[in-house]
């Protein structure tokens, strides 16, 4: 039973980044099914659902207070199911929107569940083994959902929809494996009103932050490929992958990492992004982009359940469904404003080239990985001159 909860729970984690992902590669075959249809206009078949999962996410962490966490869950995944798989079904493109829109609101219920009930059922090392390896399911979600899309939209647009199909064996799971869960009372409702601590607000910044890095190799990476002359949009996806690989692996190992680094590990991680784009900036060939990529995905990879792990344990089980949702939201919010920052970026420095983009990047990164090696040194040294005193 314990073995299937694992399952059921990493399962979820499995759908939450195929909510854009899945047809990713579908979508120059989606705008030439609908041609009187403007390029911006297409891409939103990408973004709306990231805000609606940010609305959705909102959402799930105020509902646990008048349902069971099952329940919510339950919902989420009829709305996934049902935007998901319906959108491959219309003809109407403001309908193809709505129901990418109603599957964002499904992916924002379920997200911030996913990381809550890692931290309801499991302690310890366990539960940052599992906060890792639900990363790592995530980045494998990706990668699944990106190859199998583009094989079937070879097919038809409407064929990489059927992707989410996935939803009925995670709807599956959790009807058998996942308790029952009560609401919380009245009593705990009221304490979960209170205020998160703001360590919670500078971990929802850091995770913005990330994601918008994240997503500058996302949108420029073909671009940047392709100018330079160095492959094709099969080298741009195979260079993702790869980078999904080691996000995966980073996360599988996270555990270990962070057990061997603790507070380090923060800044290590940030050096490996610093490292990455500071390859891609430098780089005069492929096979140095694709060194940069698998750096940064080791770092991405440490990063991101480091980050559900400090905010499921900084805060009372009470209030981990509003953490989390406010953390997931800064998640999906980051992946929408990415391309307005790099936009930013080109209209400030005056040079809107990509390499130009990567080498600010290189730089926002080193400055965080600065401050944040200064912190967690004062903060070593202020413990051990605190234990030192009381021995």
């Amino acid at each position: 039973m314990n073995k299937w909860l694992k399952v059921t729970i990493l399962s979820i984690s499995l759908l939450t980044v195929m909510s854009g992902a899945a047809v990713a590669p579908a979508l120059a075959e989606i705008a030439r099914a609908f041609p009187h249809i403007g390029s911006n206009s297409i891409k939103m078949v990408l973004t709306v659902p990231c805000l609606l999962i940010i609305l959705g996410s909102l959402i799930s962490g105020r509902l646990v207070s008048v349902m069971k966490k099952r329940t919510i869950l339950l919902i989420g995944l009829s709305l996934y199911l049902v935007g998901g798989l319906g959108a491959g079904m219309v003809d109407s493109f403001s309908a193809l929107l709505v129901l990418r829109g109603i599957l964002g609101l499904g992916v924002g219920l379920i997200m911030p569940l996913s990381i809550s009930l890692i931290a309801n059922y499991y302690t310890g090392d366990e539960r940052g083994r599992l906060m890792g390896m639900s990363t790592a399911v995530s980045s494998l979600g990706g990668i699944i959902a990106t190859v199998l899309s583009g094989i079937v939209a070879v097919i038809s647009w409407r064929w990489s929809f059927s992707i989410y199909a996935l939803g009925f064996a995670v709807l599956f799971l959790v009807l058998c494996f996942l308790p029952k869960l009560e609401k919380e009372s009245a009593a705990d409702s009221e304490f979960k009103a209170q205020p998160l601590p703001s360590s919670i607000y500078y971990t929802a910044i850091l995770t913005f932050g990330l994601l918008i890095v994240f997503f500058a190799i996302v949108t420029s990476l073909a671009l940047f490929i392709q100018n330079q002359g160095w492959g094709n949009a099969n080298t741009t996806g195979l260079a993702l992958g790869l980078t999904n690989i080691f996000v995966f692996g980073a996360g599988v190992k996270f555990q270990t990492v962070y057990s061997r680094f603790k507070s380090y590990t923060v800044p290590g991680g940030l050096l490996l992004l610093v490292a990455g784009f500071a390859l891609l900036s430098l780089s005069h060939n492929i096979y140095t982009v694709l060194a940069g990529l698998a750096v940064f995905g080791l770092g991405f990879g440490i990063l991101m359940p480091l980050i559900y792990l400090q905010t499921t344990s900084v805060v009372s089980e009470e209030m981990r469904p509003r953490a989390t949702a406010l953390v997931g939201g800064c998640f999906y919010l980051g992946q929408f404003v990415s391309p307005l920052v790099l936009s930013l970026v080109g209209i400030i420095s005056g040079n809107y080239s990509i390499r130009m983009i990567f080498t600010v990047l290189t730089f926002a990164l080193l400055a965080a990985f600065i401050v944040s090696a200064v912190m967690t040194i004062k903060k070593s040294h202020t413990l051990y001159h605190e234990s030192n005193e009381t021995m």
